[in-house]
Order: C-alpha cells, then sequence, then structure tokens
C-alpha cells in the first residue's frame, strides 16, 4: 500500500523523509506519536529556529545531555512543583524518548506505549521488558549515548 502524508514533517521520523517517500509504517506513526507527547510535555512546537534550539527531538535530547535540570524542559504552564507529577512527567518523558529513538527497530509498539502510558496513569510499573527499556535509556542519558541526529 502506498500511502500520502500531507502534514507536519517535524511529526515523521527522519528516515521515513529521507528514504522511503510516500511509506508510513507503524514505526513512522510511534514516533510521530513521541513527537507529540514531547510537545505536550514541553509546550515547544516540532520545529522551531535554529536559535530556539532547531526540532524538538533534538533539543530535548540536548537539554538531557547537557545536564539541565528536567523540570526546566517542562512547559513552564505546567505545575511542576509536586514530586509525584514531576515523576509521571519524567516517566511520560523517556516514553516520548523510546519513541523517538533514532533506530526504528529499537521503537516499542503503539501497543507497549499504550501499557507504559497506563501504568503511568494508575500508577503501575510497566511490565518488566518495557521497565528494562526504560532502565536502557536512563543509562544512555546518564552515559550521554543517546544520538541527537
Amino acid at each position: 500500500m502506498h500511502i500520502v502524508s500531507l502534514g507536519y514533517s517535524s511529526l515523521m521520523m527522519k528516515e521515513y523523509i529521507c528514504k522511503c517517500a510516500g511509506h508510513l509504517s507503524a514505526g513512522s506513526d510511534v514516533y510521530s506519536f513521541g513527537v507529540v507527547l514531547l510537545e505536550l510535555l514541553t509546550g515547544r512546537l516540532p520545529v522551531q529556529s535554529v536559535e530556539l534550539g532547531g526540532d524538538l527531538v533534538s533539543w530535548v535530547k540536548n537539554s538531557i545531555s547537557s545536564e539541565t535540570e528536567l523540570k526546566h524542559i517542562f512547559d513552564s504552564r505546567l505545575q511542576v512543583n509536586n514530586n509525584i507529577v514531576l515523576a509521571e512527567m519524567v516517566t511520560v518523558l523517556k516514553i516520548a524518548l523510546l519513541c523517538t529513538n533514532m533506530l526504528p527497530l529499537e521503537r516499542p509498539s503503539m501497543h507497549d506505549v499504550v501499557g507504559m502510558l497506563e501504568g503511568v496513569k494508575n500508577s503501575l510499573n510497566p511490565r518488566q521488558t518495557l521497565e528494562n527499556r526504560l532502565s536502557r535509556l536512563e543509562l544512555q542519558i546518564a552515559h550521554s549515548q543517546i544520538p541527537t541526529t
């Protein structure tokens, strides 16, 4: 099936724009959903001027690797004074980063994303396999191994 996409190119994964023009996949849906989550958390547009950080995914990853305090990444209009709310927002940020992983095979399925988000909503732990992926992401952040392009 050949699908033509109209809309924000910034919501599409970069490999789609560069290599597969016209073909969408479950991986591109997950990437786009991750960008939407980042928009909600940061209050920023998916693409901004270079002075404001350029594309949102790179801006978030650069902000994390530059050891910016995480609550400064979040939209200033959101209440992040509550530690429980901040912890939930950080978990959603991790989920968004999993969704926007540059390696399509490393992205979770939408089914897994829904499960992770339901876990945040219900204050339940995600399934063990998803917990491992989040832990790996924390290690990547700690060691600044997250690719930004």
